[in-house]
């Protein structure tokens, strides 16, 4: 996806309590992308933990820009599965998100997303999600 791609869908796809996930996109090809949610302590609930709502938000949304980078443009598509297991606390902090797609077929595109944080880089949540292109 091009510049303007992403722009449009930040804008005009996403609802705007999204756009508060503050993801930036750092490579993003065909069935794979990159992301970085950086430290906002509004995602944050009691002792610095992430929110698991946030976490899922970021799942989604991260999942989308991977697969509408197939296309080079978001495709009209919905969630139709997200499950989240979550392995270890989130803390306040920098969360780098790795999404891949693991099948995509006419309709239905399946894949997962994985959340890392820390020195150690293991992962803290991951993420399995099954889209349905309208």
């Amino acid at each position: 996806m091009d510049a303007a791609a992403i722009a449009y869908m930040n804008e005009h796809i996403l609802a705007p309590w999204v756009r508060e996930l503050g993801l930036r996109i750092e490579h993003l090809e065909p069935h794979y992308g990159r992301f970085t949610m950086p430290e906002n302590t509004i995602l944050c609930r009691d002792g610095g933990v992430v929110s698991g709502q946030a976490v899922m938000a970021a799942a989604d949304t991260c999942f989308a820009y991977t697969v509408s980078a197939e296309t080079g443009q978001f495709v009209p598509m919905t969630t139709a599965y997200l499950n989240t297991h979550f392995l270890r606390a989130l803390k306040r902090g920098d969360i780098r998100i790795e999404a891949k797609v693991v099948k995509a077929g006419s309709r239905l595109v399946m894949g997962q997303v994985e959340f890392f944080q820390g020195e150690e880089q293991q992962v803290a949540a991951l993420s399995t999600v099954t889209f349905v292109r309208l």
